[in-house]
């Protein structure tokens, strides 16, 4: 593995109680040779992220976050001079759609068979590809306005 996070400090500040993330991540930061601190408590619950941000900036050179929604995501970026990468929000996954499409290659001939569908086309169609899924008819009930969101 490249050292290429050697001295590098790095905070980690996950939401919840899940740990695949976050045990990813720090794998992954330590093996490339970094400091890895985690941060415990929600986001801007114990102390204003205005205050936090100050703190970050003068102990770590990165953050990762996985918040329960985007917008406290963006708070935090709003408010801290350091990168920060979004381990997860409400919104969006990306790094699991970057690993995912690291694997894909290995084991698929296509896209098929992955939930994140909306993502998969972002990042697919950026790269210049297509993508095809389909889903059951899921009518119910509900009209086409709600189901496109008006």
């Amino acid at each position: 593995m490249p050292q290429s996070l050697s001295g590098e400090k790095i905070a980690l500040w996950f939401f919840g109680k899940g740990f695949r993330n976050r045990v990813a991540f720090e794998l992954g930061a330590r093996a490339m040779g970094a400091d890895v601190s985690f941060i415990p408590g929600d986001l801007g619950i114990q102390e204003p992220l205005e205050d936090i941000g100050h703190y970050l900036k003068n102990w770590f050179s990165m953050l990762v976050i996985r918040a329960k929604n985007h917008d406290a995501l963006t708070s935090v970026v709003s408010h801290v001079e350091i990168p920060v990468i979004n381990a997860r929000t409400d919104y969006n996954h990306p790094c699991e759609i970057l690993g995912d499409l690291q694997y894909m290659p290995a084991c698929y001939s296509g896209s098929g068979g992955f939930r994140r569908r909306n993502e998969f086309s972002v990042v697919l169609g950026l790269r210049g590809e297509g993508i095809s899924s389909s889903y059951p008819k899921c009518d119910y009930g509900v009209s086409r306005q709600a189901k496109l969101g008006n």
